[in-house]
């Protein structure tokens, strides 16, 4: 085995090395602590450091040579300047009454305080007077009839009337029926050359205090829901009534039945697990609406242990 004296510089270069992106070997740019990229380059001739000769060195670095010491100024080309390859800074000087001097004491030397945090940041770290926080909710634009479709803003104006109760809150039912009506018919293409397709959720919600007539509000505006109901009920007895007397008379003179066993049109669902609502949605693709008449009832429901994937589900 032999042994080599190998100079500072090699050696800082081996401390320094380290995985890192390949950049620009002069002037390349160097972050420190998370603050903003740092040009070596540029810094050195914004200060006015004197440099002899400058150029390439030791496997992708660069390394400037300067006139004189900083320290106690010798002139014999002695005094450096290097960036490694990863971006790493090293400054120094190969007299032995200079190696306790590095890079930092080399910036600090023509740009005192710059490592001063206190100076630097002084402006960002001002804080603003402390503002009080407003008090009450915040305001809430009224609501008004012409907010509606010209379809629904007689119908809503009128059990409005006839009920004593806020139009708003026909109004937030109303729109959520229609919406859960039209369901899968109506989408959005958010790109104009993608096949992606948006159908969007539509929620509601009325809050009031007790008393305020809130569920004869949704009631009365789903009613139409509710004889869509009743007739998919009827269709769906007699479609059933139909298909066993099929299956009877298949059976009866040994023959391979023909008849699909009919399937309920369903629109609404009350206080059914994400799994039934999933098993139901596959027999009606083009959506449901799912209706809870006491909110806190459901967001309890979902606060409890081991139900994770509701909240999933309804997100």
């Amino acid at each position: 085995m032999s042994v080599k004296t190998v100079s500072r510089e090699m050696l800082e270069a081996v401390a320094h090395m380290q995985p890192g992106p390949q950049r620009d070997r002069r002037g390349q740019k160097s972050e420190f602590n998370g603050q903003q990229e740092f040009n070596l380059a540029t810094w050195i001739e914004k200060h006015e450091v004197p440099v002899k000769r400058e150029g390439e060195w030791d496997n992708g670095g660069y390394r400037w040579v300067l006139k004189e010491c900083p320290w106690n100024g010798h002139s014999d080309r002695s005094a450096y300047i290097v960036q490694f390859s990863n971006g790493a800074i090293s400054a120094g000087c190969h007299h032995n009454s200079c190696q306790a001097y590095g890079w930092r004491d080399l910036r600090q030397y023509y740009q005192p305080g710059c490592y001063d945090r206190t100076e630097r940041n002084q402006q960002s770290e001002t804080w603003a007077d402390p503002v009080p926080l407003p008090k009450g909710p915040p305001p809430v634009a009224p609501f008004t009839p012409d907010m509606l479709p010209e379809a629904l803003k007689d119908w809503i104006e009128d059990i409005a009337l006839r009920m004593q109760v806020p139009s708003d809150f026909l109004g937030v039912g109303a729109m959520v029926v229609a919406g859960a009506l039209v369901g899968r018919k109506l989408g959005i293409h958010p790109k104009r050359r993608d096949d992606w397709l948006v159908v969007p959720n539509i929620w509601g919600m009325i809050v009031g205090r007790p008393g305020f007539m809130k569920s004869p509000a949704l009631a009365e505006v789903m009613k139409p829901l509710g004889r869509l109901i009743d007739d998919s009920y009827a269709r769906y007895k007699e479609d059933l009534a139909t298909y066993e007397r099929e299956m009877e008379s298949a059976w009866e003179y040994d023959e391979k039945p023909e008849a699909e066993e009919p399937s309920l049109r369903r629109y609404k669902v009350g206080d059914a697990t994400t799994e039934k609502i999933v098993e139901l949605l596959a027999e009606n693709p083009n959506g449901l609406l799912v209706h809870r008449d006491e909110l806190s009832g459901w967001l309890t429901m979902l606060d409890k242990q081991s139900r994770e994937g509701d909240r999933a589900f309804y997100l």
